[in-house]
Order: structure tokens, then C-alpha cells, then sequence
């Protein structure tokens, strides 16, 4: 038979009973850095789902216009992703680090105030991201008149590679092939040619010359003839090396050198100078007549066509590069800038033996050696087409 024990227990033991109770019977409502309920191991309830961490790693902001005129509105938009790259689905507070100059309202909806720079930032709890915002005067030039419908590719081409920048790594081609890390797609409704996916290639404040932030090479081939076709854009604060010279692509032989480079052009090295597509050639064997170093000559727009980019638009560069028969300068070149021919070159001997194009490497380098950018920069892409025949 039982026997029934009464006992006082001494109040600090009821005390620890009490707030051991507690503990046990409580819904684990701990918060964690992303405010996720933890387990009585300290795992977040992300951690004890089927992926090892469900915790937001990365949050990327784009927008659809990184330049507005004052009054124009754009839609910024936000992807959550964890630490292996999965999207994740999470609320979003939009903000602007200067509201004076734009608003966002709580579907991202962006609208121009006045003339400045600001950030627009997404935040879910104490993750956050940002994409920069240029509000210009609103009396802004005209866009440039939509691509022409008719290329100007040769008859008779055989593709090579059309490059939609779908994603960082598409279609074979190598990149970053010099390890650059500034490189991204992004979303722009506006991209002439193949919306709304683009390459962004950022420049950051403080950024030296001499450089790509990203880069890439065309599967190899081999032809005698070579079309590219490009569509590209600068942001509206884009900074000129001092050098004058911003690269956009090389052309390269089969032999690697001589090659020829495409750059936007603008004299004085001024952060607001006038921008040219140009031609520029390295060690070729002859052709560069009026140059002042003839083996490395620049073959500016010379048909006395309106050659003038606009910053913080969209222009669009067509390249026809005939390679020179064995022993002749019979090489030719022809430019066009948004349909308009500006550029023609010829009696060109780019190489001796073997002359033929091998591949093309898009790298915009800014410069030159030297300079440094004062105020982060992009230039984007929309597509990359290249077709060649012998």
C-alpha cells in the first residue's frame, strides 16, 4: 500500500520547477537573425525543412530604367536567393535613399521627382539590396529611332554564335575568361533586340583602368569574312578614361595579333565628352594610312554620318571585317551605327601568312592604364551575333 508523502518544497526549487515548465510546454518562439522560429538545437525552421540552410544569402534589385526623366515611372523588382543560389519567396519593404529625388511605393513602382541620383532598396527583415536610380532634367533628347529591320549582314553567312544573355554562361562561350566577377543579368524591359534579359557590366567607384569587370570569347572559327552585330547602352553618368578610349570588343586573327578593337571613343578624356564608335587596329602589316603610328592605327567615322552615342540609350553597332588574301592589302572594313554606315576602311594587310579570323572577345575595358572611376558606372548588353564565311 502506498504512502502518501506531504512535503514542502523550499521556494527557490519551485521557483527552477516553474521555469522549467515553462520552457517545456513554450512554441520554441526564439527568434534568429532572419527571424525564423529555432529548435531546441538552435536550427532554424528553414534548417529543418529537405535543404540544409533556407536563410537569404543574396538579394538582387533591378530595375527596369536605371535612367528616368523627371515625371517617367520604371518597376524595380527583387529576387531573394539562399546561399546555393534557389530563389526564395519573402515580403519586401521598398525604399529610396533619397526620396527627394524618387519614390517607390510597396509594389516597387519607381517615379522621377527631381534631377539626381538615388538608391532603390529592398529589405525583408535585416537583408537588403539596391539598384542605383539617375533622374535626368525632363527635357531629355529623343530616343534613337527603333534598329532598322534590315541587318546589314552579308549574303551567304554562316552563324557562329547568337548570344541572347540569357544567362552569365551560354552557348560555349569561356567566361569570364580573366577571372572578372563584374558581370550579371539583369532585367530591362527596354532592350531593343531581345527583352528583357541583358549583360550589366558594372564598374565600381574606385575602379582602375586598364581592365574588364567581365569578359568573354566566342567559340573559335575560322573565316575570311566576319559579321558582328551588338546592342549596347552606357549608363548616363558613363565617365571617359582619360585615355579616350572605352573598349567594347576585340576581332582576333589566327594568329592572335594582329587584331582589330572596337571603342566608343571621346576626345579629351572629360567625363561628359562626346562619344564615336570606332575602329582601332593592332599590328596589322598595313593600311593604316594618316596615323600616326601606322601598325596601330584608329579609324574614326569618316563618311560624314551623324557617329554620335548617346548616354543612357540604347545604340546599336554592326562590324563587317574582310580579312586580306595572302600578300595583298586588300582587307577591308565598314561600320554602322544604328543603320547609318559611318565608318569605311580599305587596303588593309592585317596579316601576312595565313590570314583569317579565329574568334571574337568581348571585353570592355576602360582605357588605358591609369584613371580611376568616380562614381559606380555600367555599360549593358542586349545581344551579340557573330557569323563569318570564306
Amino acid at each position: 500500500m502506498g504512502v502518501l508523502v506531504n512535503r514542502k518544497i523550499p521556494g527557490a526549487a519551485a521557483l527552477v520547477l516553474i521555469l522549467i515548465a515553462g520552457l517545456s510546454c513554450s512554441d520554441n518562439s526564439v527568434t534568429g537573425p532572419d527571424n525564423a522560429a529555432t529548435g531546441p538545437n538552435g536550427l532554424t525552421t528553414d534548417s529543418l525543412t529537405a535543404d540544409e540552410a533556407r536563410a537569404i544569402a543574396t538579394v538582387e534589385v533591378s530595375l527596369a530604367s536605371n535612367t528616368l526623366a523627371v515625371g517617367q515611372t520604371t518597376q524595380a523588382s527583387v529576387v531573394f536567393l539562399d546561399k546555393y543560389g534557389r530563389t526564395l519567396k519573402r515580403t519586401v519593404d521598398w525604399s529610396s535613399s533619397n526620396p527627394a529625388v524618387a519614390s517607390v511605393d510597396t509594389s516597387g513602382l519607381v517615379k522621377a521627382l527631381a534631377v539626381g541620383n538615388t538608391s532603390i532598396i529592398a529589405t525583408h527583415r535585416l537583408h537588403s539590396g539596391s539598384a542605383a536610380l539617375t533622374v535626368q532634367d525632363s527635357a531629355l533628347p529623343p530616343p534613337p529611332p527603333p534598329p532598322p529591320s534590315g541587318s546589314k549582314e552579308p549574303a551567304g553567312m554562316n552563324l557562329i554564335s547568337d548570344r541572347p544573355f540569357n544567362a552569365l554562361h551560354e552557348l560555349g562561350w569561356d567566361e569570364p575568361s580573366n577571372g572578372g566577377s563584374g558581370g550579371k543579368i539583369t532585367q530591362d524591359a527596354t532592350a531593343p533586340k531581345s527583352p528583357s534579359s541583358i549583360l550589366r557590366v558594372t564598374y565600381p567607384a574606385g575602379f582602375t583602368g586598364g581592365g574588364a569587370p567581365w569578359d568573354g570569347d566566342s567559340p573559335n572559327f575560322l573565316y575570311k569574312t566576319v559579321y558582328v552585330s551588338h546592342w549596347a547602352k552606357v549608363s548616363s553618368n558613363w565617365q571617359n578614361h582619360p585615355s579616350d578610349i572605352n573598349k567594347m570588343y576585340y576581332l582576333y586573327t589566327s594568329t592572335d595579333v594582329p587584331s582589330i578593337v572596337i571603342v566608343l571613343y571621346g576626345p579629351g578624356g572629360k567625363p561628359g565628352a562626346t562619344l564615336y564608335p570606332y575602329i582601332e587596329g593592332q599590328n596589322i602589316v598595313q593600311g593604316g594610312q594618316g596615323s600616326a603610328d601606322p601598325q596601330n592605327p584608329d579609324w574614326g567615322p569618316n563618311l560624314g554620318a551623324n557617329a554620335v552615342v548617346t548616354r543612357g540609350q540604347w545604340f546599336h553597332i554592326e562590324l563587317v571585317a574582310a580579312m586580306n588574301t595572302v600578300g595583298n592589302a586588300d582587307g577591308y572594313m565598314d561600320l554602322w551605327l544604328n543603320g547609318t554606315h559611318i565608318t569605311h576602311v580599305g587596303g588593309v594587310k592585317f596579316q601576312n601568312s595565313a590570314p583569317s579570323w579565329r574568334s571574337l572577345h568581348y571585353a570592355p575595358v576602360w582605357g588605358g592604364g591609369g584613371g580611376t572611376v568616380t562614381n559606380t558606372m555600367y555599360m549593358d548588353w542586349d545581344e551579340l551575333y557573330v557569323s563569318g564565311k570564306n
